[in-house]
C-alpha cells in the first residue's frame, strides 16, 4: 500500500502591490496579485494497510505565488514554495527540504 497523507496548516501572505491597484482602480478585494507567504503544517500519513495514521510531523514553507480572481467566486492560485520538514519524515529518500510547484482552484462565498 502506497498510502497518503493529511495535512493542516496556517499561512499568512502578504500581497504586493495591493495600495497601487487600489489607488488606480484596477483592484479593491484582495484575491488578486503577487504574494509571498509563509506556513507551518501539521502533517499525518498512512503508510500501512491499519486504520489509523501511523506518522505525524511539522513543515514550514516560504512560498512566493500568484491569485487571481475570475468572475465572482472563482479564483486561480499558483505558486511556488520551498518546504522544510521535521526529522520524523516517512519518506524512503531522506529528503527534509524540497521544492514544490502548485496551481489550485478555488471558490468563495
Amino acid at each position: 500500500m502506497k498510502g497518503y497523507w493529511v495535512k493542516l496548516g496556517l499561512q499568512g501572505r502578504y500581497y504586493f502591490l495591493q495600495q497601487k491597484h487600489i489607488r488606480r482602480g484596477k483592484s479593491g478585494n484582495n484575491l488578486s496579485g503577487f504574494y509571498t507567504a509563509l506556513e507551518i503544517a501539521n502533517f499525518m500519513t498512512k503508510r500501512t494497510a491499519a486504520w489509523s495514521f501511523n506518522r505525524q510531523y511539522w513543515g514550514a514553507s516560504i512560498s512566493g505565488g500568484f491569485q487571481q480572481r475570475l468572475f465572482r467566486n472563482i479564483y486561480v492560485d499558483t505558486s511556488i514554495s520551498v518546504n522544510g520538514f521535521t526529522d520524523e519524515v516517512p519518506y524512503e529518500y531522506n529528503a527534509n527540504r524540497r521544492i514544490s510547484a502548485r496551481v489550485a482552484l478555488g471558490f468563495t462565498f
